[in-house]
């Protein structure tokens, strides 16, 4: 007969790693959950980087890429709130865990664990918190925190002697010192960094959220990923704009001219390209105004732009179909100003 299984949920930092080795330490056969999406968890080479540790550490590696249910679950159907920003914490921690019930379920394990600490997270990891997930997940008494375990009520694999508590720790708070000497206790070795945490929290990623889904609330994973490019323009009137930094960012925004409309410099001028979508209308049909806004917004950014006497020549395309070009002024930095996001 085979060792017996855990799933646990794996952000890729210190915590949830820690956690991973003291269940194996428990002679357990560990598979770990990480989940994908554009506003959080590895993706890449960090991606490869961090499957590589797990397999390296004897555990088995579950990437799993986020999609539209989460979305509908957590996004638009939050049930406990939001942090300061979007972050629905509890939600999203809901969401994760019964995805792990599942795994749970279909491989026939004992339980699920999370690198959780109790009182390290103002919302989603007060001891009040960790009980409703425990619940909502459905997941109950199997739902095991093993850093923090002994400062909560035993979960059933406790109580019923699957699990040693004795063998499990009690860390509390938002500091690290006790998890770092763990690391070196166990030999963990070098260990990933988390991957910059969830963007949801981000003031920047979040004004631009509000705006772009106040104006098309009809929204999926393509358009989320849309506001994680370029700088981001509201023109009013259902009128957006988003601009390229980098040619990193042309790239990624190639794959939405299907959106709007292409706005760029002629002539090969060194300078960024724009994105302008008109949610409340066909793009084609737009006022003059509001386009030569966005062209005005391009040539402030080209390389040319800082000769304010000297217009930019700035082509447009819809759908690969060009539909003017036009020789501008850069916009003046008290109006640009007005509509940056």
């Amino acid at each position: 007969m085979g060792r017996k299984k855990a799933v646990g949920l794996f952000s890729g930092g210190l915590d949830s790693l820690i956690a991973a080795v003291i269940v194996k330490d428990l002679d357990f056969e560990v598979h770990l959950l990480h989940f994908i999406s554009p506003f959080f968890g590895h993706k890449g080479d960090a991606l490869l980087k961090l499957e590589k540790k797990v397999e390296d550490l004897g555990m088995i590696f579950h990437p799993i890429v986020v999609e539209e249910d989460y979305i509908d679950n957590v996004l638009k159907g939050s049930v406990y709130g939001v942090g300061s920003n979007i972050n629905a914490c509890i939600d999203c921690h809901k969401f994760m865990l019964i995805k792990a019930k599942d795994l749970k379920d279909k491989i026939n394990a004992e339980f699920v664990f999370t690198g959780e600490v109790v009182g390290q997270r103002p919302m989603s990891q007060t001891k009040k918190a960790l009980r409703i997930l425990s619940d909502v997940s459905g997941l109950g008494g199997y739902l095991l925190r093993p850093l923090s375990a002994r400062l909560l009520d035993p979960t059933i694999p406790e109580l019923e002697g699957i699990i040693d508590r004795s063998k499990l720790l009690n860390i509390s708070g938002r500091g690290r010192k006790r998890q770092h000497e763990l690391a070196k206790e166990k030999n963990i070795g070098t260990y990933p960094q988390p991957a910059g945490g969830c963007r949801f929290t981000d003031p920047n990623i979040v004004n631009k959220f509000k705006r772009y889904t106040s104006m098309k609330p009809l929204y999926d994973w393509r358009d989320l990923a849309l506001l994680l490019i370029g700088r981001h323009f509201d023109l009013g009137d259902g009128h957006y704009l988003v601009v390229t930094r980098d040619q990193s960012e042309l790239e990624r925004l190639s794959y939405y001219t299907d959106m709007g409309m292409i706005i760029e410099p002629s002539n090969k001028v060194p300078g960024p390209t724009g994105l302008f979508m008109s949610f409340y209308s066909d793009i084609e049909q737009v006022p003059k105004e509001k386009l030569q806004i966005c062209e005005s917004i391009i040539a402030r950014y080209t390389d040319r732009a800082v000769l304010k006497e000297e217009g930019v020549n700035v082509s447009c395309y819809n759908r690969g179909a060009f539909v003017e070009e036009r020789t501008i002024l850069p916009i003046n930095d008290e109006d640009l100003k007005r509509y940056r996001l």
